[in-house]
């Protein structure tokens, strides 16, 4: 097997992020780095913010390569600190948070260590990934409003330590029985959307953990977003799009509204203050817009099965 170029990475590791031996996986991740890269440097992050400058570094200092060992958060961190720049490293994501959106549609093993995912990675199979843009700030999954996110922010790290990714849907359930609607105008490529909703997803997958929630076949890595408006909010209707999600049909339901685009606008007709949310964590306050940036991003792929 041919090595890659003796170049350098860098490895960022939020320490709060899952629950394995953090000395063990870096122990890891270098026996396996060692054979491939000259320079390898580690960065511990100790605050919000501090992986965004650390990835803004190694793009300064021109680094082959970035690793992320953390969760959502803390890669999309990392992604606000490669994206903006005109050199970009190749991006190695090592799920350690509750859900790891992206690292699921990558199929890059969530565990139950994060040290699967360290041997799984492939050094030399790569993708280039869409990312999504709204302000100043970047999304790798998905830009929404509505309940569900709204539980998302409540979730506290305590209950997402010791429940995992059911702690989002304790919440989830509790939010799933109250009067959410929410007057919106949703402008897109494909046409305009005015009213009240319960959801608006700005996905850029079709697909959620295992599930894929649409028949139309949407890649990571072709500029486009799936734009789902969701315009019924009591239980039965909500039940009905769980349903609708799993069986990956919730372009046919009469209550969902559904758009194809590279931009969108989400604004509040009355004037509202609406939260939106990137990613698992809270943004902007509408009005917000979103443009898809494609193949923005090279990252790792795990091995083929």
């Amino acid at each position: 097997m041919e090595k890659l170029d003796r170049r350098s990475i860098m490895v960022i590791l939020n320490p709060t992020s899952g629950g394995e031996d953090h000395k063990k996986i870096m122990g890891e991740l270098l026996y396996k780095l060692k054979n491939y890269y000259k320079d390898i440097v580690f960065k511990i992050t100790e605050k919000q913010h501090d992986a965004t400058k650390f990835a803004q570094s190694a793009c300064d200092r021109k680094f082959h390569s970035i690793c992320v060992i953390g969760g959502d958060g803390t890669l999309n961190e990392v992604i606000t600190g490669i994206a903006p720049n005109e050199y970009r490293p190749k991006l190695m994501i090592i799920p350690g948070g509750t859900v790891n959106c992206l690292a699921r549609v990558l199929e890059i093993p969530m565990g139950p260590m994060p040290t699967s995912a360290v041997m799984a990675i492939d050094l030399e199979r790569t993708i280039k990934v869409d990312i999504g843009k709204v302000g100043d700030k970047y999304f790798t999954y998905m830009l929404s409003i509505g309940p569900v996110s709204e539980a998302i922010h409540e979730s506290t790290t305590e209950s997402k330590l010791k429940f995992g990714p059911m702690a989002y849907f304790i919440e989830s359930t509790k939010k799933l029985r109250e009067d959410s609607m929410k007057n919106v105008r949703v402008i897109t490529d494909e046409g305009e959307f005015e009213g009240m909703v319960d959801h608006v997803i700005v996905s850029l997958t079709n697909k959620f953990g295992k599930f894929e929630f649409s028949k139309e076949k949407l890649d990571i890595d072709d500029g486009y977003a799936n734009v789902f408006i969701t315009t019924e909010d009591d239980l039965l209707s909500r039940m009905s799009l769980i349903g609708d999600a799993i069986w990956s049909r919730l372009e046919e339901n009469e209550a969902i509204k559904y758009f194809r685009t590279k931009k969108v606008r989400i604004e509040s007709v009355d004037g509202d203050k609406i939260a939106s949310d990137i990613d698992g964590d809270k943004g902007d306050y509408l009005p917000v817009e979103a443009e898809i940036l494609k193949q923005h991003i090279e990252v790792f792929l795990p091995k083929e099965k």
